[in-house]
C-alpha cells in the first residue's frame, strides 16, 4: 500500500501537488518489480541476502513517498527498508546514483557537506537511482533485498518497461 503524505489543497490531485503521475506510476513501477524479481531471487546467492524480501521506496522533492514491500519475513522487511530508506535519501539529496555519489566524493569530485550527508551515513551500496516522471518531477527510486548491483539492474528493467517514467543518467 502507498505510503503518503495526506491530503493537499495544492494543484493536482488531492494528495500529491505534483499531479496524478506519481500516484499512477509509481504503482506501475512497483508492478514491473514485482514481475521481474522472481527471476533475481532464483539466484540463490541474490535470495540469501534478505531470504527474497525486497522493500522499493521512492520520493519526490515534495516528500511524497510510494513504498512497496515483498516477502514473508517482518524482521528482514525491516533491515532492507532501512538500506532502501538510506539510499533513497541520498539519491534524494545528491541527485546521484548512490555508489556513484560516494566514489565521486572520496575521489574528490564532489563535496559531501554541499548535501548534507556525513561521510558515516554513507549508505556504501549500489541500488538508489535518480529517475524523472515525464510530467518534469524528480523522483529518487531505491530496492533492497539483493545484491547492489542487481538492486539497480532490478530498477533498470522495471523503469524501461513503464511508460511516464525514465532513470537520469549520470555522471
Amino acid at each position: 500500500m502507498p505510503l503518503r503524505s495526506g491530503p493537499s489543497s495544492s494543484k493536482g490531485s488531492s494528495m500529491n501537488p505534483n499531479g496524478p503521475l506519481f500516484e499512477t506510476v509509481l504503482p506501475r513501477l512497483c508492478d514491473a518489480i514485482e514481475r521481474h524479481s522472481p527471476s533475481f531471487l532464483a539466484i540463490p546467492e541474490d535470495f540469501d541476502i534478505a531470504r527474497g524480501n525486497l522493500v522499493f521506496v521512492a520520493i519526490d522533492d515534495a516528500g511524497h513517498v510510494h513504498g512497496r514491500f515483498w516477502g514473508d519475513d517482518s524482521v528482514r522487511q525491516r533491515g532492507s527498508a532501512l538500506v532502501a530508506w538510506s539510499k533513497v535519501n541520498q539519491v534524494k539529496l545528491t541527485r546521484t546514483a548512490t555508489g556513484l555519489y560516494e566514489r565521486l566524493v572520496y575521489s574528490g569530485k564532489k563535496n559531501w557537506w554541499e548535501f548534507g550527508i556525513p561521510l558515516p551515513e554513507f549508505i556504501g551500496w549500489e541500488g538508489g537511482l535518480p529517475a524523472i516522471l515525464e510530467d518534469g518531477t524528480f523522483v529518487a527510486l531505491a530496492i533492497s533485498g539483493l545484491r547492489q548491483d542487481k538492486d539497480c539492474e532490478l530498477l533498470a528493467r522495471a523503469v524501461a518497461e513503464t511508460d511516464g517514467i525514465a532513470l537520469i543518467p549520470n555522471e
